[in-house]
């Protein structure tokens, strides 16, 4: 702890590479207001999944032999590769449910 308090580098030429006020604020919201359209974006949300130790061992080495660049990159890939496995049926029932799914209301299903 005592290293974050008394670090050695040198503070005093920190400089911001530009400044601004009110008047440049006010200006790039007016910029912004004209270039952008609204749309509507759906954020992917992030959930927590438990899963055995081989299954997140598997995971690590991929991202340590740079298959991906992390665990969720990784889970992406094997995702793919299953859903490339697939027939045209199985795939086209696999996107069915994925779609049932995605536009479900939050919380839990039951069954």
């Amino acid at each position: 702890m005592s290293n974050l308090l008394h670090t050695n580098r040198n503070l005093s030429d920190l400089q911001p590479e530009s400044t601004f006020d009110d008047k440049n604020l006010n200006n790039n919201e007016e910029k912004e207001n004209k270039d952008t359209k609204i749309t509507k974006k759906r954020a992917e949300k992030s959930v927590n999944m438990k899963i055995g130790k081989s299954a997140r061992d598997f995971l690590v080495a991929m991202v340590m032999l740079s298959y991906a660049k992390n665990q969720k990159d990784a889970v992406n890939i094997l995702v793919a590769k299953f859903k490339e496995s697939l027939t045209p049926a199985e795939a086209q029932l696999f996107d069915q449910q994925l779609a049932i799914l995605k536009n479900k209301p939050t919380g839990r299903m039951l069954g």
